[in-house]
């Protein structure tokens, strides 16, 4: 039994250098570059129509008349305010989505008979009526547990002249 291992110098070399893995890269390479010359070559375009609307829009101004750029620039400002104002309000959170969230967490037995909001003060006044005291307890917890309002008062509680329970509270909104 012969174990001697033994090497075959044939035709090695040559393959050795350009076998399938030289060609992959060879042609990786190629592409590589070829993408690379076609961005740049698609900058130059981008690059030549920017300058050339850049030149137009130049001219344009140029030829516009100071009572027009004013008027466009009152529009732009008037533009600004509004959408500052959305975002101010957005931030402050709406009477009605305040509203949506008491429906929410309205106990029951308990009937809503009013609701104002007064945007100044951040002030929310809400009166109903229910059945029991423990009904009006409930719904001051359910109240207090609302996130962005930091202060709940009862102003009044009371039997009404239909022996129901009347209350009346105010909700102050958290300063932000």
């Amino acid at each position: 039994m012969n174990l001697a291992q033994r090497k075959e110098k044939g035709n090695v070399g040559w393959r050795r250098w350009f076998g399938k893995g030289f060609f992959f890269l060879v042609g990786i390479t190629v592409l590589t570059v070829a993408l690379w010359g076609g961005l740049s070559l698609y900058e130059r375009s981008l690059t030549s129509q920017i300058t050339a609307k850049s030149a137009q829009l130049e001219s344009v101004r140029s030829d516009m008349p100071q009572d027009t750029i004013n008027r466009v620039a009152d529009f732009q400002f008037r533009i600004d305010a509004i959408a500052a104002n959305l975002k101010r309000r957005e931030a402050s959170g709406s009477p009605a989505d305040f509203l949506g969230v008491i429906e929410n967490v309205v106990a029951p037995g308990v009937k809503l008979t009013s609701y104002s909001y007064d945007t100044r003060k951040g002030t929310i006044e809400i009166d109903g009526e229910s059945d029991s005291f423990r009904a009006v307890v409930q719904q001051m917890v359910a109240l207090k547990a609302v996130p962005g309002y930091e202060t709940l008062t009862a102003s009044n509680i009371g039997r009404n002249e239909s022996n129901r329970v009347a209350f009346s509270f105010s909700v102050v909104r958290a300063q932000q």
